[in-house]
């Protein structure tokens, strides 16, 4: 949003994630703090919607990536997890899987969950039946492609995954 110069659009998300932030007990998932905040944020709220995570971080504090950015890659991608999971009638196939590791200057963050009905995509982005969603996808790719890293966005066996590669 501030790199579309729309600065009303980045107050309002800067404000809805304080507020979201706010009530957070920071869990350790691995050593960068904001990572871990984001994490206990997003996994906390997919817990009160009865959805089960599993995540598996190893980020250090001193990476050479804007803590923003990760943040927006995160958050935009587990809350298109949550949104999805929260569609699926059993609690029990309710389950998000989150990774990021660094690897040879890189890192890697995938965030995989189930779904029901069909993904549409346009190209390379999935398409939102719901007005006013879509942004987040697109947010993400353009972070991946200012760090020569790569994207994408998969929908198979009713499994929905996002994948981030980051060269440091």
């Amino acid at each position: 949003l501030v790199y579309d110069n729309n600065i009303d659009g980045a107050k309002k998300d800067r404000k809805k994630l304080n507020d979201s932030l706010g009530d957070t007990v920071v869990e350790e998932y691995c050593e960068n703090y904001m990572v871990n905040v984001i994490l206990s944020t997003y996994i906390g709220k997919a817990k009160k919607e009865d959805i089960e995570v599993v995540c598996k971080a190893d980020l250090s504090e001193n990476i050479p990536i804007d803590n923003i950015e990760l943040g927006l890659i995160f958050t935009n991608a587990i809350e298109n997890a949550i949104l999805a999971c929260k569609k699926i009638r059993n609690r029990n196939e309710r389950k998000i899987t989150i990774v990021c590791k660094t690897h040879c200057k890189q890192i890697y963050i995938q965030i995989c969950n189930p779904f029901l009905g069909e993904v549409q995509f346009d190209g390379d982005y999935p398409v939102s039946p719901e007005k006013g969603h879509g942004i987040g996808t697109r947010s993400i790719a353009s972070i991946a492609v200012k760090h020569d890293g790569i994207f994408s966005y998969t929908a198979e066996g009713g499994i929905f995954k996002t994948t981030v590669i980051l060269n440091t």
